[in-house]
């Protein structure tokens, strides 16, 4: 069952059994020695790799909290497209709408990639259930990163021009970033899926973390100048889901 790809899976040491924590689930981890359990997947990884063919984090947990993510994330975008559709001449406490409707359009698309990212997350938990040998796991977590990287650079396109809405702007500029780290790094899982297990990862997670951080500042900076009642609740959903407050992380 071995491969000749990569020295993590070879050799003595056996494939891994299921998948590390997730750039979103390491996060979420309680720091040591606490007994705090986590109930969301974040999106900013400390950056700790386990050793391979270690289990790292209870499977079951884990995918009930990605497919609850997923389920949010789905319905915070279908109430972004309502609310574009329908939104008032008008809006309270002085917001412009117009600024408004651009910052709920760009929260709309950065969740559009959150999803990618999540997606990428599922099948590689699902190539860990359904793979029977070592080269089809490294097939199965090779294709879904590659698809990953694929629909994530298709959403970066509309995501590249400046807005005119300064706010939005800054959003925007600050995400990208964010994105490209995620990017580069399911793009070198694509390459070699043992990267999952392997400390030459560092790097890449690291990136994910110094971006996310960027990124969260940026929004929050955005909502506190002033935003309408469901811009702020797009936000808060993506800052939630997907960017603890760093003093929380576990980095």
């Amino acid at each position: 069952m071995g491969s000749d790809a990569g020295a993590t899976w070879q050799g003595d040491v056996p494939p891994p059994t299921e998948p590390p924590p997730t750039p979103f689930e390491r996060g979420a981890a309680p720091a040591v020695g606490s007994d705090a359990a986590p109930d969301a997947a974040p999106d900013v990884a400390p950056g700790a790799t386990p050793a391979a063919g270690a289990p790292a984090v209870a499977g079951p947990r884990r995918r009930r909290r990605a497919l609850l993510a997923v389920v949010a994330a789905v319905v915070l975008v279908g109430a972004g497209a309502l609310v574009l559709a329908g939104r008032s001449a008008t809006a309270p406490g002085g917001v412009d709408p117009a600024d408004d409707a651009a910052l709920l359009e760009l929260l709309a698309a950065v969740d559009a990639s959150e999803l990618g990212m999540l997606a990428f997350d599922a099948a590689a938990e699902a190539a860990f259930e359904d793979a029977t040998s070592e080269d089809q796991l490294r097939a199965l977590v090779s294709t879904a990163a590659a698809d990953a990287v694929a629909e994530l650079r298709r959403g970066r396109v509309g995501l590249e021009g400046p807005l005119d809405v300064v706010a939005a702007e800054a959003v925007r500029a600050a995400y990208l970033p964010h994105l490209d780290a995620w990017i580069a790094y399911l793009a070198a899982v694509a390459e070699d899926p043992g990267i999952l297990f392997d400390p030459a990862q560092e790097a890449l997670i690291l990136r994910i973390n110094a971006t996310a951080g960027v990124f969260s500042a940026a929004l929050e900076e955005a909502v506190t100048a002033g935003v309408g009642p469901e811009v702020e609740a797009a936000a808060r959903a993506i800052l939630d889901r997907g960017f603890p407050d760093q003093d929380d992380a576990d980095l």
